[in-house]
């Protein structure tokens, strides 16, 4: 592995520091090469997260495999939750005002529409009449 999250966590400081610190033309070139290392080192972190050894690499290639589903079915599900969840839900989010906890929510919100979508795919598909009707293969 080229860089660690110790290295990525020092250049994020560094760039922050040089950027509040100073405004001379060597700041401005050392903003640019610490930029530049530090977009090396966020693309090596998101690699290493991605690959095909992590859960969440494995977790993305599943859906990638299914994107068909979800984008046929996604408004459905969508739309039922909007409908019957959204009174329930509604006082909730008006009370949070946190940035992380809401990324949160919406992150664990699309999982649960991802796995319905992908759940009711594989109940669809023993149908095979209405899977060929739907999918027309």
């Amino acid at each position: 592995r080229l860089m660690g999250k110790p290295v990525c966590f020092i250049l994020a400081i560094s760039f922050f520091g040089i950027c509040s610190l100073f405004s001379s033309d060597i700041a401005y070139y050392l903003h640019r090469w610490f930029s530049l290392i530090a977009v090396i080192s966020l693309f090596t972190i998101f690699r290493e997260f991605f690959s095909t050894k992590s859960m969440a690499g494995r977790y993305l290639i599943r859906i990638g495999k299914q994107t068909l589903p979800i984008y046929l079915f996604h408004f459905f599900i969508l739309l039922l939750l909007s409908t019957f969840a959204a009174d329930l839900i509604d006082p909730f989010i008006r009370l949070i005002n946190n940035t992380l906890v809401e990324i949160a929510i919406v992150g664990l919100l699309s999982v649960m529409v991802l796995e319905v979508v992908l759940w009711f795919d594989s109940k669809l598909s023993k149908w095979t009449a209405v899977h060929k009707l739907i999918y027309s293969y």
